[in-house]
């Protein structure tokens, strides 16, 4: 079956274990681990498997594996990649998986075989590596079911096989159209029930703090002034501004603004990067960290989608790295993957008094003893995290290092 030969031709596991000497350990081992009677309980959803490994002694382990959803314009170019060709589009109205889709779309940066820093492996077991040998068969018995059923494949990616269908024939009526025909005539045509229809998502839907703000209120009444009594204005104001607004929103609001017009400030009288092109998460951590929404906290954890813990985490990286913390701790796409500079590194840390048992070379880290995990940002700076497997939110514990030497010995690391 083409669907099948397509899947084996990229062949998933070789891609990983070229991608990372890590990779190709655990694989070695893992083969051993990912018969049909070891791997129990499979279970694949979009953006997450999990399933249960049997070990040689009949213990059984708890395997998780995150993986990273295609964006939605990922998501679109899978489409249009699929539509603008009519050989695939026959193949996967037919249901398969055309010969050559995945490559294509390698070529056009969309990845759809998941790549290392798109997987986030989890097991209780007691390895120090990453993927530990219980997640490596895992890994293993979800490419079989890749090769079974190709269509597993965006599943996992976010594109389940109902939800991709369905937009490929949307996407198929809109492109054969007939010509002139009115953009009303075409939406009537292509209606889906409400239950079908793909809606985008906004991931900060529901944090007010993003929503714009309406016009301000109209002051009841203020009082004629003098202009030439040179008086201020302010003070004959009867009613405040914001006078519809809550109590706790007010205070919000007036925080917010003192905040805008210090940066405002702050960007005229020097050189302080103002952080306008930051992200959301970014601005949080900066206002919390600030203090400009001191008192706030759950109700901001509330809106962020966060526990309290989470947002202590985000707001301490603020404020030992900036920006660039943040973005270290919570997008370890932009952890470096070098991994001769990784290797090197390790090395390092070995000369520092590190048993070399203890450090565990990844693709995009070193595990450094249980529970850390140092990585490289874009920048050049190197950061430890908490890594606890008992899920709790991870940390910086130190950070930002130009050396790898700044991290101290190891019995100074893990006293406590």
């Amino acid at each position: 079956m083409s669907s099948t030969r397509e899947v084996s031709e990229l062949d998933w596991l070789s891609r990983l274990e070229s991608a990372s000497e890590s990779y190709a350990n655990r694989f070695r081992s893992s083969r051993r681990l990912a018969g049909p009677d070891s791997v129990v309980d499979l279970q694949i959803m979009p953006g997450h498997v999990s399933g249960r490994i049997v070990d040689r002694h009949g213990e059984l382990h708890n395997v998780d594996i995150s993986v990273r959803q295609l964006s939605p314009g990922e998501q679109q170019d899978v489409i249009d990649a699929i539509t603008g060709r009519a050989q695939w589009l026959a193949a996967m109205l037919d249901g398969e998986i055309p010969v050559g889709l995945l490559g294509d779309l390698a070529d056009l940066e969309v990845n759809v075989l998941p790549s290392p820093s798109d997987l986030r492996p989890d097991c209780g077991c007691e390895e120090y590596a990453e993927p530990c040998v219980h997640a490596g068969a895992l890994m293993i018995a979800l490419n079989r079911s890749f090769e079974s059923d190709p269509f597993t494949l965006f599943k996992l990616r976010g594109l389940p096989r109902d939800e991709l269908m369905s937009r490929i024939r949307q996407a198929r009526t809109v492109l054969h159209a007939p010509t002139g025909q009115s953009e009303s005539t075409t939406d009537t045509a292509t209606e889906q029930p409400e239950s079908q229809v793909v809606h985008p998502v906004d991931p900060w839907d529901g944090w007010s703090a993003s929503r714009p703000l309406g016009s301000p209120p109209v002051a009841e009444s203020v009082e004629t002034v003098d202009q030439t009594s040179g008086e201020d204005a302010w003070v004959h104001l009867k009613t405040p501004l914001v006078s519809n607004v809550s109590s706790d929103s007010g205070t919000v609001l007036d925080e917010l603004r003192r905040d805008a017009a210090d940066r405002a400030a702050s960007m005229l009288s020097s050189a302080t990067d103002s952080m306008l092109n930051s992200s959301q998460m970014v601005d949080l951590a900066r206002l919390l960290g600030s203090g400009t929404w001191q008192g706030h906290h759950v109700a901001a954890a509330r809106a962020a989608g966060m526990s309290i813990t989470e947002l202590d985490a985000l707001v301490d990286a603020f404020k030992q790295g900036g920006q660039e913390a943040v973005t270290t701790l919570f997008e370890p796409a932009t952890w470096s993957v070098d991994q001769e500079m990784l290797s090197g590194a390790r090395e390092d840390l070995v000369d520092a008094g590190f048993d070399k048992r203890e450090v565990a070379l990844n693709y995009n880290s070193l595990g450094v003893g249980r529970d850390h995990l140092l990585v490289r940002s874009p920048s050049g700076h190197w950061y430890l995290l908490s890594e606890s497997r008992l899920r709790r939110p991870r940390r910086i514990v130190r950070g930002p290092m130009d050396y790898v030497s700044e991290i101290g010995k190891p019995e100074a690391l893990f006293s406590g």
